[in-house]
Formats: C-alpha cells, structure tokens, sequence
C-alpha cells in the first residue's frame, strides 16, 4: 500500500480517506 504516492496527489485528507478505503478493499 503506497500510502505516500496517495499523498503526492491528493490532499491530506483525501489521502487518508482513499487509503482506509483501498485498504478496507484490499483486506475484504
């Protein structure tokens, strides 16, 4: 999980909340 590539081109808090989803999704 590329946590911080997310953060290179999304917000903060659009960072957090797209990794706890593909991370959600991921682990589903």
């Amino acid at each position: 999980i590329s946590i911080y590539f997310h953060c290179a081109w999304l917000d903060f808090r659009s960072c957090v909340t797209v990794e706890l989803v593909f991370i959600f999704t991921v682990r589903r």
